[in-house]
């Protein structure tokens, strides 16, 4: 997709500056506030005025390089700089005429071949050498793979209405699948108030042992939970959670789950056999040895061992 193109999808201003001047008549936008600046085929400037006046008539040649132009062939400039604009418009014409792909080619030195011939074309039309034998080849280049030019160029329409389509697919699926999703979160909110409410009134006027009614409200607010979870997994379900919604939210069920401290962050390393006394002439660890306050000598030595043998058995990368 060239860039002239995405300008024109997005609809965005022609670029003017403040101090545009036309080569032709020197009305600049000082003076003329309304003044637009056109870009012709040569890339040339000249003010809507002067396009009028010379090219009303029929075909009539550039004040400025003589080259025979037509009025419709003026365009509003995109970009600020003249350069850019030439080199995108250039290539986006040479990539309509030389539009094959690296499949229609035997060898990948082939392919190679044609895009540096592609390559060199676009570089004497940008720095304007030998452009009318350039123009010559490609005319007959034009002429001779008509057919297969018209048949790729219907080809890459077929393909970027295709991704379009894919696209504008993509789009609906997100905005459905968070819809259903929102309505879920609003059917399980639901669900908890009149779980609450119903646990109100049988507190309120059940006879039975209120850790009992609290015990069945929860499994009863689990099961329900389930089902829904359950329908919704199912390959004919209406739900599925948008991936893009991931991490934004909080499980409410962890708030609910005991958090046990002391599980997995204590478990025995293994590798090593405890003694009961060890002997260590290097001073620093010697010192290090000695037990603190409230442990036992054989304490200290088991967490400096686990220190040392910690991570031993994890497998290389």
């Amino acid at each position: 997709m060239d860039m002239i193109y995405i300008a024109n999808k997005q609809n965005l201003p022609p670029f003017q500056a403040d101090n545009d001047v036309c080569p032709v008549c020197h009305s600049d936008r000082y003076l003329n506030q309304s003044m637009k600046l056109f870009v012709s085929p040569c890339y040339h400037k000249m003010c809507e005025s002067c396009i009028e006046r010379l090219f009303s008539m029929g075909p009539a040649p550039c004040p400025i390089c003589s080259q025979i132009l037509r009025k419709t062939n003026f365009y509003q400039q995109v970009f600020e700089d003249l350069t850019v604009e030439k080199e995108i418009r250039i290539r986006a014409r040479i990539s309509k005429i030389f539009n094959r792909t690296q499949n229609e080619f035997k060898t990948l030195r082939e392919y190679n071949d044609y895009l540096e011939m592609v390559e060199d074309i676009t570089f004497r039309l940008l720095n304007n050498e030998n452009v009318q034998e350039t123009e010559e080849e490609i005319a007959r280049y034009s002429q001779q793979h008509k057919d297969q030019i018209s048949a790729n160029l219907e080809r890459q329409k077929r393909e970027k209405r295709i991704e379009q389509l894919r696209k504008e697919q993509t789009e609906k699926e997100k905005d459905k699948n968070l819809e259903e999703y929102l309505e879920m979160i609003e059917s399980e909110e639901k669900a908890k108030e009149d779980a609450k409410t119903d646990l109100i009134t049988k507190l309120a006027t059940s006879d039975k042992d209120a850790k009992e009614i609290i015990k069945e409200n929860l499994i009863t607010l689990k099961r329900s939970s389930m089902r829904q979870k359950s329908k919704n997994s199912q390959p004919g379900g209406y739900y599925s959670r948008p991936q893009y919604l991931d991490g934004l939210e909080e499980s409410e069920d962890e708030e609910d789950v005991p958090i046990n401290p002391f599980e997995d962050s204590y478990a025995d390393i293994g590798n090593f056999t405890l003694k009961p006394s060890y002997v260590e002439n290097n001073q620093i660890v010697k010192k290090a040895l000695n037990p603190s306050g409230g442990f036992v000598q054989s304490m200290h030595y088991r967490y400096m061992l686990e220190a040392a043998f910690n991570g031993v058995d994890i497998p290389q990368l």
